[in-house]
């Protein structure tokens, strides 16, 4: 007999919620890798516009939530499963740094909103990271070396706003 989610005892919930486990489990068992990457990407797009809409005291009490939630799962954590989670973790970061030290510029995509301490941007063949010590010749502005004259300022056919106080005092 079906009851409303409303109506029923706590071990029918924790049936149902295992019982719609295990259909989800049967379910991305035989997705293909495509519908898995798309329901994942939508699954991500919905979190996003969910997490965009919070205010700050509810992103906290999400945070904090969360924080609890995993620590008690850390608690009752057994010592080999606490050790395969850590390798699991430390793989995942090895990854990340071979597929970063590869010489594709599609690594960067999104990087500076997705910012990885453990990744070592100043070492990759296609980061130079150096002074900006060079003055555009049209408008003033801090360039780097190897940047091309007048790219900040197209030759000097405007003057970005930034550049203004740059410019007056030079």
């Amino acid at each position: 007999m079906k009851v409303a989610k409303f109506n029923e005892t706590f071990p029918q919930a924790e049936l149902r919620k295992l019982e719609q486990a295990e259909r989800d489990a049967a379910h991305r068992a035989a997705e293909t890798p495509e519908r898995s990457q798309a329901r994942c990407r939508r699954q991500a797009e919905y979190l996003a516009s969910q997490r965009a809409a919070e205010t700050p005291e509810q992103s906290q009490a999400r945070r904090l939530q969360h924080a609890t939630y995993m620590a008690s799962q850390r608690d009752t954590e057994t010592i080999e499963a606490a050790e395969s989670r850590k390798r699991a973790v430390a793989e995942r970061a090895q990854q990340r740094r071979l597929i970063f030290t590869k010489n594709r510029w599609g690594v960067f995509d999104k990087a500076a909103f997705e910012y990885d301490e453990t990744l070592g941007y100043e070492s990759h063949k296609l980061i130079k990271i150096e002074a900006m010590n060079e003055k555009c010749r049209f408008c003033s502005a801090l360039k780097w070396k190897e940047e091309f004259a007048g790219m900040c300022c197209l030759e000097g056919g405007s003057s970005p706003s930034f550049n203004r106080r740059a410019s007056r005092t030079s």
